[in-house]
């Protein structure tokens, strides 16, 4: 859900005005680094712009005009990767109002401060409590890299599940503390936005934080968008009925999720050359061995698009449960209705139809279903 709500904030303003001309100006300077030229990426008013400042004496500027007071913009400078060669870039975030906004740059492009506007000062002080956070990533990021290539699975995984671990930190300790003391700072939306991670979004949490914003900010046009965006996470979360669907099996026959009524059913969304889905699929086995007796089936939903790929998997892996796909990817016909925006991810539903878990993965699995089933 995170880079739904993220994608959004950049569509969406703030603010509470319609879209009219809204001039601003960056006035940015460098300390202890050096940089020939800076780009920056906004909505205008009549759509998307990209513009670059060429470097003088260790500054830069940039006019325009907004789409709207208070539209969140991206500077960026890009660099060759010494190792790989790749290109990358450097990025740093601010909001765009109709005062002089001043950046400064000291030792890495990120590390920024803001003078100039209340809301850039405000979010500057957000950037500075993330900031050991993405320093950690950028360092598991690194060796689940290494370990890619030297195709150690295991390693891949590990590094993985810290980088999720590190998101759920930030997440709890800097955006949600963010939102529960600022409810109504400017840049409340951006820590509304980014909080909670792809993996574990707690619908209940995010209802509760944007629901203590003041009513100006939730009937805004970005809250009237993020009010939609829960009313999605909503058809998911835990409690409620499971959507139904149909789609074909692996012999071309049709199977709705809603056969499954009477039993407990794990949802399961995978695919074929995703990784960790097939790092997954051990346990998923493992538990269908020990509980399957007792009630518990699983449908396999594949965002594969290469049947045949789909199908060795199948084999590979051994899985004897039912397996489905309209061989359409992301555009997947179910993977759509869940939100599914990363893999592996799956939904627990009893024998009512109900969404009892969700996202179980290794232990928690188990787990779940010592708690349904016994031991």
């Amino acid at each position: 859900m995170k880079s739904t709500l993220w994608g959004l904030f950049l569509t969406l303003s703030v603010g509470v005005q319609a879209q009219e001309e809204n001039h601003f100006r960056i006035i940015g300077s460098f300390n202890n680094m050096d940089e020939a030229l800076v780009y920056l990426s906004y909505k205008g008013i009549d759509g998307p712009v990209w513009d670059s400042s060429e470097v003088k004496d260790r500054g830069y500027v940039f006019e325009g005009n907004a789409a709207a007071p208070g539209t969140v913009a991206r500077l960026f400078v890009l660099y060759k990767d010494a190792e790989t060669g790749e290109a990358k870039s450097k990025e740093a975030d601010l909001f765009l109002d109709t005062y002089t906004i001043y950046v400064n740059h000291t030792d890495s492009f990120s590390n920024t401060s803001f003078s100039g506007s209340e809301i850039n000062v405000e979010f500057g002080k957000l950037r500075k409590a993330v900031a050991p956070f993405d320093a950690r990533l950028d360092s598991v990021e690194r060796l689940f890299k290494d370990a890619a290539k030297r195709e150690d699975v295991k390693g891949m995984v590990a590094a993985h599940q810290l980088i999720l671990d590190i998101e759920v930190a930030k997440s709890e300790q800097v955006y949600a503390r963010y939102l529960v003391e600022n409810p109504t700072s400017p840049a409340a939306f951006y820590a509304l936005s980014h909080y909670g991670t792809e993996d574990s979004t707690d619908y209940t949490r995010l209802r509760f934080l944007f629901d203590r914003m003041p009513e100006t900010l939730r009937q805004s046009q970005w809250g009237q968008g993020f009010g939609q965006s829960l009313a999605s996470a909503a058809r998911i979360a835990i409690g409620n009925s499971a959507m139904d669907f149909v789609l074909n099996d692996t012999s071309g026959r049709p199977i709705k999720l809603s056969s499954y009524r009477g039993s407990y059913v794990l949802l399961d969304f995978w695919a074929s050359w995703c990784v960790p889905c097939r790092q997954e699929n051990p346990n998923l086995l493992k538990a269908y061995a020990k509980y399957h007796s007792q009630g518990l089936d699983i449908l396999g939903v594949s965002l594969d698009n290469n049947r045949g790929k789909w199908l060795d998997a199948i084999r590979e892996d051994h899985l004897p449960w039912k397996q489905v796909s309209d061989l359409s990817r992301q555009k997947n016909q179910a993977a759509l209705r869940y939100e599914v925006q990363f893999i592996p991810r799956n939904f627990l539903i009893d024998p009512q139809g109900k969404i009892v878990a969700k996202d179980l993965i290794e232990q928690d699995l188990i787990e779940q279903l010592e708690m349904i089933f016994g031991e």
